[in-house]
């Protein structure tokens, strides 16, 4: 996490900074590995570019039609394990009233039941949002709904609404 922080303060672009986030996790985990996204909003354009090593697509709810949208570009190896992996990112357009949300496999991931499932579920639970939702009592209702205690593993939900 703190190389993540070190590493977002030098304006890199998502792919290039998920591919010194790799070499350092392959360096430093012993074998171990990480999933994480990388998702940079430029407000002059309004657009995001965004990478994924191995974390479940973001979803982008838009204002506009109420569409929701998997953000499955840009994705990659975990990192860690792979020498010299090269990532790829994507970019998309970002309208005001728009809502980003990003989670971890905890919240979507449980045995005997396909990942695609869970997705679906979150995906589900986004498109009953209303504009006035407060976004941090939506993502307590998903999780609640989708991990609730007790939990075999982490559960992180992110919701960003742009203006």
């Amino acid at each position: 996490r703190v190389a993540s922080r070190a590493l977002a303060v030098q304006g890199l672009a998502p792919a290039q900074l998920l591919g010194h986030l790799n070499a350092l996790t392959r360096h430093a985990s012993q074998g171990g590995y990480a999933t994480v996204t990388v998702a940079v909003f430029d407000s002059a354009t309004a657009s995001m570019h965004y990478a994924s090593a191995g974390h479940p697509p973001p979803l982008l709810r838009q204002r506009h039609n109420d569409n929701i949208i998997r953000l499955e570009g840009g994705r990659g190896f975990v990192l860690g394990p792979v020498r010299g992996a090269a990532y790829t990112q994507n970019e998309v357009v970002i309208g005001s009233g728009d809502i980003l949300v990003m989670y971890t496999d905890g919240l979507v991931e449980r045995r005997g039941q396909d990942i695609e499932a869970g997705i679906d579920q979150v995906e589900r639970q986004l498109a009953e949002w209303q504009t006035h939702t407060s976004l941090l009592e939506a993502c307590e209702r998903v999780i609640a709904a989708l991990a609730p205690p007790p939990r075999d593993d982490d559960v992180c939900m992110l919701a960003v609404r742009f203006r």
